[in-house]
Parts: C-alpha cells; sequence; structure tokens
C-alpha cells in the first residue's frame, strides 16, 4: 500500500530540518570558518563550547534540539501514522548526523534526540535527564554518564509502562547515534584503564 503523499512529504521535510547543524552555521556566522575545521572537529554544541564559550553551547545545544522537536511536532500533526512519526523521528536525527549539503559529515546526535525525546517521550527525558545526573556524580564523568544514561532511555520508556512500539522508535534512535560516539568510548575505557 502505497504511503500518503503527506507523509512522505513530512519524512522528507524532517531530514531537512536535521541538515541544519547549529554549530557548523553559528560558527560560521561568528567566525567565517568551518567548525569541523577546529577542536574536536565534531560540528556539535561542546566544540562549539570550547571554541567560543558558554553562549555557543546554549546556542547550539538550544538550535539542534528545537530543530527536532519541531520535526517531530510536525510529523505529530501531519502524518497518518505512528510510523510516520517514527520514521520523521529517525529521519530529522539521520539529517543531523549525515547532512546532504555538508558532504553528509555531521554531529553526533545528542542534540537532536534530546529535542525528539522532549516532544515523543518526555516522562522519558526527565527520568533520563535524572539517571545522568546521578551517573554524573557516581562516574565523575560527563561522557560515560551521559552516554550510559542515553542508552537506558528505551529501557526507561518501557518501564514507564509504554508499548513496544514506542520503545523501539527509541532504540531506532539510539543504534543511529551510539556508533558515531564509539571513540569517545574507547577513549574513556583506554584512559581509565591501569598502565
Amino acid at each position: 500500500m502505497a504511503l500518503p503523499a503527506t507523509d512522505i512529504a513530512v519524512v522528507a521535510v524532517s531530514y531537512g530540518f536535521g541538515c541544519f547543524l547549529g554549530a557548523y552555521y553559528f560558527f560560521r556566522w561568528r567566525t567565517g570558518t568551518d567548525i569541523r575545521e577546529f577542536g574536536s572537529h565534531n560540528p556539535g554544541a561542546l566544540n562549539a563550547g570550547r571554541l567560543l564559550g558558554t553562549e555557543a553551547f546554549v546556542a547550539v545545544l538550544a538550535i539542534d534540539a528545537a530543530k527536532a522537536a519541531l520535526a517531530v511536532g510536525a510529523a505529530r500533526y501531519f502524518c497518518h501514522s505512528e510510523i510516520c512519526v517514527i520514521a520523521a523521528m529517525v529521519a530529522v536525527v539521520a539529517g543531523h548526523l549525515w547532512p546532504l549539503q555538508l558532504g553528509f559529515r555531521g554531529g553526533k546526535g545528542i542534540a537532536a534526540s534530546l529535542g525528539v525525546a522532549l516532544i515523543y517521550a518526555p516522562l522519558t527525558l526527565a527520568l533520563t535527564v535524572g539517571v545522568f545526573l546521578v551517573l554524573r556524580t557516581a562516574l565523575k564523568n560527563f561522557t560515560l554518564a551521559g552516554l550510559t544514561s542515553f542508552v537506558l532511555a528505551p529501557g526507561i520508556e518501557w518501564a514507564t509502562g509504554h508499548d513496544m512500539v514506542r520503545v523501539l522508535a527509541l532504540i531506532l534512535v539510539v543504534a543511529l547515534v551510539l556508533p558515531r560516539h564509539g571513540a569517545d568510548i574507547v577513549d574513556e575505557i583506554t584512559s581509565r584503564s591501569p598502565g
């Protein structure tokens, strides 16, 4: 059965929203250069913050979360099915990871995932932030706490009584984003290894 044209358009527009990388355009506006050539080379909020300060971190985080929230909100309004909404979620995150106009060299997807969860799973987002704060204190490591709580989000969605479709939707987002953090995970593990 053919998908409604509206659903196809929503998914395509969601990918387009994802392609607007806050760090890339904010940094180019402020410096005239490509953020991917500096610092960690990642066009994300953390790198923008390290290079330009707290204002840049907050601005980029807000831009990238807002674009994803807008995409999911629009999908909820225009889509004819839950599958379309989930496809829009995946598309906006994929756009952030692999932006067409930037040669498919995008960010790592955490801020976009936060925006997705803000609309699709706000309770899970709030609980995940709580888990992050506890882990941040226990592990004394921002990266490991953040990635661990991110991976736990689908389980939190399930534990709060949501159906498996919603849980699987969050698993898809985690599965897209987590591989982009492989080097971060290896760095943290090796830095904690004795010797």
